[in-house]
């Protein structure tokens, strides 16, 4: 939270400049993944390779912050937002309030 609280402010302190355009993909990733359309963001599924880290429980989604091109090519979005995934698991009752938040295993 002290991260967010640090962009938001640096964002505030410099209107259109780096860290303004990085809080506002933030909150853009954000709201699409409150939404369910990680599609519109290229998202993806990460998964597992022996040279990294364990990612399978996780995914994520590209942000356009700074445009870069070689040669004339467009290199897509700059960054990432990673984020680990959950299924809604309910417990015996099945009351709407018991809903639980697990991770995918």
């Amino acid at each position: 939270m002290q991260q967010l609280t640090a962009l938001s402010g640096a964002a505030k302190s410099q209107p259109g400049g780096l860290r303004d355009r990085e809080f506002r993909a933030l909150k853009t990733g954000l709201r699409a993944l409150a939404e369910g359309r990680e599609v519109a963001f290229d998202g993806k599924r990460l998964g597992y390779s022996p040279e990294h880290h364990d990612l399978s429980d996780c995914a994520e989604i590209k942000l356009p912050v700074i445009q870069e091109t070689r040669h004339n090519h467009d290199l897509g979005p700059s960054h990432r937002l990673i984020y680990r995934e959950f299924e809604g698991r309910r417990r015996p009752t099945g009351a709407p309030s018991d809903l639980l938040r697990t991770p995918r295993g």
